[in-house]
Order: C-alpha cells, then sequence, then structure tokens
C-alpha cells in the first residue's frame, strides 16, 4: 500500500462478513478486538465483524 492508496475509500459499503483471524493468547485476541472496533468505528456498527480463532501444532 503507498500513499496514493491511503486512506483506503470505498465507492460502495462493505457487503458480507470480515473474518479476522486470531490466536487465543490475551494479547492477540486485544489486537484482534482492536482492529475489529477501528473497523466499525470507519464503517459503522451494523458492519459484520466474525474473529476467526486460529490453532496450530
Amino acid at each position: 500500500m503507498n500513499s496514493e492508496s491511503w486512506p483506503l475509500e470505498l465507492t460502495e459499503p462493505l457487503r458480507g462478513v470480515v473474518r479476522i483471524g486470531t490466536r487465543a493468547s490475551k494479547l492477540a485476541l486485544w489486537q484482534a478486538h482492536w482492529v475489529r472496533d477501528q473497523l466499525r468505528a470507519c464503517w459503522g456498527p451494523t458492519l459484520e465483524v466474525e474473529l476467526v480463532h486460529i490453532t496450530t501444532e
């Protein structure tokens, strides 16, 4: 992403679900919730955001 493309401006509202992949640690969950809140602050509280917990073996 370069300076010419930020901030991102969309001509149409976002549709569907925004999924954020996150680990289950307290820090990772805090970060994912922060990103979710920032997205909702930009796009409105009706933006559907789903947190997807990712685990590895």
